[in-house]
């Protein structure tokens, strides 16, 4: 009996080890690419498979199974990149990103929470005609915006402090930006959301926004609802098009629903990608302000 049960529990080890390293696939297979973005979790199951072979002295498979978590823990990067507060000469700037959520019951609660923060940028998806309000409500303190349609479940929009120079809005493709003048210096200030993963429309919209995103005018700061983890290979694609980089850190900002718990963070999929020549000096999540997904604050700086 201890045979077949050690076996059993080896054989789920070895399993879950082999889809995580699997998932790091997801540039060459799509599907691969939807299981990534659950490997943080994956990566939990495989450590508490590891304590009953570790009790069972089972020490080759401990070795084996411990090299491919280590393998898996390492691929989450950016998410495991330890951020500390870096310097530069330049501005402080204070972004956020929010998915505003098209139902959003507490419309005031939010707008007066981001004004509140006093932003210089703010990104939003799921802008509906509900949360509309709150696009329209930070007119006075951020005047320069553009607000782009995109699905059922509402548009993209991006509300800047600074004087705007010029707008683009992708119509039904998730994407929609205004290049800003930062104390003389033009910057491309993004909102995109991204379709569900595979079997969804994830990967065509990527491709379909492909030269769009290689054509837009640099520096590009890009903030969104990806649906998609900060290690993906999602993720990664529009990074590399856009001359950007995730902001690091593991942020869960999607909630889902808890059995007697009621929601909670489950998922990290908003994420902000920025110039090469930008410091952060912080990134967290803010509070629940009425929608499913977590509002993103990040403190940077410009070289």
């Amino acid at each position: 009996m201890k045979k077949f049960v050690s076996g059993l529990i080896v054989s789920g080890a070895v399993s879950l080890g082999v889809v995580i390293i699997l998932s790091m696939f997801g540039a060459w297979l799509p599907v691969l690419d939807s299981i990534a973005h659950f490997r943080f979790h994956l990566l939990v199951l495989l450590g508490l498979f590891l304590v009953p072979i570790a009790m069972l002295r089972m020490r080759k498979w401990l070795v084996v199974l411990t090299s491919l978590g280590v393998a898996g823990v390492l691929s989450l990067y950016p998410a495991v990149s330890f951020l500390s507060q870096q310097f530069s000469s330049g501005k402080t700037l204070k972004l956020i990103q929010f998915n505003t959520l098209f139902s959003n019951p507490s419309v005031d609660r939010s707008l007066q929470w981001v004004l509140s923060e006093k932003p210089d940028f703010v990104m939003m998806q799921e802008v509906s005609s509900k949360t509309l309000a709150i696009y329209d409500g930070l007119a006075n303190e951020l005047p320069h915006g553009i607000f782009c349609k995109f699905a059922t479940v509402g548009g993209v929009a991006v509300r800047s402090r600074y004087p705007m120079r010029s707008s683009v809005c992708k119509e039904k493709q998730g994407l929609a930006w205004l290049q800003a003048d930062v104390d003389g210096k033009p910057m491309t200030l993004s909102s995109m959301h991204l379709h569900w993963p595979y079997p969804y429309g994830q990967w065509q919209q990527l491709k379909a926004l492909d030269e769009t995103f290689k054509s837009m005018p640099r520096p590009v700061l890009l903030t969104g609802d990806f649906n998609a983890a900060p290690w993906s290979a999602a993720v990664s694609t529009v990074a590399r098009a856009t001359d950007t980089w995730v902001a690091p850190g593991l942020r869960f900002t999607l909630k889902m629903g808890a059995v007697g718990i009621g929601p909670v963070p489950f998922l990290p999929i908003d994420h902000i990608l920025l110039p090469e020549n930008a410091h952060v000096i912080s990134a967290d999540v803010g509070p629940s302000i009425g929608s499913d997904h977590l509002p993103v604050v990040v403190m940077f700086s410009l070289d």
